[in-house]
């Protein structure tokens, strides 16, 4: 089973791709969050023959729901009505500090401009690992 993450932002999304059954995520690609990044996602579930799609939802430290919660989970509805993909939501709370301090110390990247590249996709990565953890 082939799997999208997906770590949803105001200005940008991380892309990353997942295999459940041997538990191994890649970073894939971040696009900027505009009118064009639904198809630029529909082409990459087709592409890779998504069965799943999981987008971090970015709960609270409390559970509660954040202010993006709601536009988050409009997206995935849309996505899903669109692919024909089922859409489940994983809670990414600090998936993108966790990102940064990955890519920081355990990629060793230094340059700030690198990490602003790498940061969305290696995010969607980590939500999408401990997703498929958190299934098995």
């Amino acid at each position: 089973m082939t799997l999208l993450g997906i770590d949803f932002g105001e200005r940008r999304i991380g892309i990353a791709t997942g295999n459940a059954q041997f538990g191994i995520t890649t970073p894939l690609v971040t696009i900027e969050n505009d009118c064009g990044s639904p198809q630029k996602i529909l082409d990459v579930i087709n592409q890779y023959r998504i069965s799943k799609i999981v987008m971090g939802l970015p709960l609270m430290r409390d559970g509660n729901k954040s202010f993006l919660c709601e536009t988050i989970e409009r997206y995935g509805k849309m996505l899903e009505e669109e692919s024909g993909v089922p859409v489940v939501f994983h809670n990414e709370y600090l998936s993108s500090n966790e990102a940064e301090t990955h890519i920081r110390e355990k990629m060793k990247v230094k340059d700030a401009k690198k990490i602003k590249e790498l940061i969305d996709k290696v995010a969607a990565s980590m939500i999408l690992e401990e997703y498929i953890r958190g299934t098995r």
